[in-house]
């Protein structure tokens, strides 16, 4: 499988995860169910992406190892120790922010990273890859933030 067809894979994977959500909420109007309606599907993709730090470490994508491996670390801690391990985190808002921003960061990153591995990446996709995170990159940590201080309280 060719690394097209990979990112096309977690591209496919996360609007699943993203879509769950999404009709979670439109269903019950509450944002406390992103964790029971996708939370076991972002677990798996997560431990999935440390895939993402070996590529940077055996030189197969630019970006290096240790940003990657942060990034993964981060998040595998923050789902696999505190969400899936305390039951009362899992409802709490800040999981269906924090979703939200992974689901819609990966699904604008991946598209963006297999057209241009082929060399044919629309100049939107571009811009929408290196601006996006602007707005979502701080809610995503905002949601990730209380997470942590409901670890520690």
């Amino acid at each position: 499988m060719n690394d097209q067809n990979k990112l096309i894979i977690e591209y496919a994977n996360r609007a699943i995860a993203l879509f769950r959500i999404s009709v979670d909420f439109l269903s019950t109007k509450s944002v406390n169910g992103a964790y029971a309606s996708a939370g076991e599907l972002i677990c798996i993709l997560q431990k999935l992406a440390f895939i993402e730090v070996l590529h940077g470490a055996i030189g197969i994508v630019p970006s290096g190892f240790l940003f990657p491996l942060l990034q993964w670390a981060g998040r595998t801690h923050f789902l696999l120790a505190i969400v899936r391990g305390i039951d009362e985190v899992q409802e709490l808002p800040a999981v269906f922010i924090t979703f939200v921003a992974w689901c819609f960061i990966e699904i604008i990153r991946y598209p963006f990273y297999a057209l241009s591995c082929v060399g044919n990446c629309p100049s939107f996709l571009t811009y929408l890859r290196y601006t996006v995170f602007i707005v979502i990159y701080p809610a995503g940590v905002a949601g990730e933030s209380k997470w942590f201080l409901c670890y520690l309280f």
